[in-house]
């Protein structure tokens, strides 16, 4: 499974673990990069918004 962060400025950062994508969240909201969604994506190609389970990182 893998995590894919999406940044107002239209790129994307994907992470491949729980730790990875809190890491790089506190490190984006630090250097002032707004985040839009945080979405889980499923083998199958399938995601799922998790912003909201994050939301206290930003």
């Amino acid at each position: 499974m893998e995590y894919r962060i999406e940044m107002s400025n239209g790129r994307n950062r994907v992470r491949y673990s729980r730790k990875e994508v809190i890491e790089t969240l506190e490190r984006l909201k630090e250097e002032g990069f707004q985040v839009i969604d945080v979405r889980k994506v499923y083998k199958t190609g399938f995601s799922d918004s998790i912003l909201e389970s994050y939301q206290k990182y930003l």
